[in-house]
């Protein structure tokens, strides 16, 4: 049963992918289930965001800086920049960062979206040969998320 305005099917010929006309990439298996079952990677896929996707550009255009916006995941940047850990080309903080302004302070507090926050945050550590420990990674998470907040509240106050 589809719960979302996905239109795909699960691929049941021994094929392991397919390609999505509404989306414009290849899906496997799990990434249709998910875009079937969950608004947040449908929605992902509806906004040119998800898996395996790619921004959708004119070729004779110069590439256009998607703004990161306000949350959790822009205040992680910050965050980290404040240990010197930058984002670099082709990394996806970017990508990880717009998801978790998208999910919000809460969506983030979510153990299985956290645990996703926190595997990029490691997958990236090694990629740069830096140190990861877990529990450190997810106070920074968690600082992110408090500091988000704030700057909510202050904004729906004002």
């Amino acid at each position: 049963m589809v719960r979302t305005g996905c239109e795909c099917e699960i691929p049941t010929d021994g094929k392991r992918s397919m390609f999505c006309q509404r989306h414009g990439c290849k899906k496997y298996r799990q990434d249709v289930k998910n875009c079937q079952n969950y608004w947040d990677y449908f929605r992902a896929y509806e906004e040119g965001m998800g898996a395996r996707q790619q921004p959708k550009q004119d070729p004779g255009e110069p590439p256009k800086p998607v703004p990161l916006g306000e949350g959790p995941g822009t205040e992680l940047i910050v965050v980290l920049g404040w240990l010197w850990i930058k984002s670099i080309p082709g990394c996806g903080c970017k990508k990880m960062a717009r998801l978790m302004n998208r999910w919000g302070p809460d969506g983030c507090r979510q153990p299985k979206r956290m645990k996703a926050i926190l595997d990029k945050m490691e997958i990236e550590a090694k990629k740069r040969k830096l140190p990861f420990v877990r529990p450190a990674a997810k106070r920074l998470v968690g600082i992110a998320i408090r500091r988000a907040e704030k700057k909510q509240k202050k904004s729906q106050a004002a």
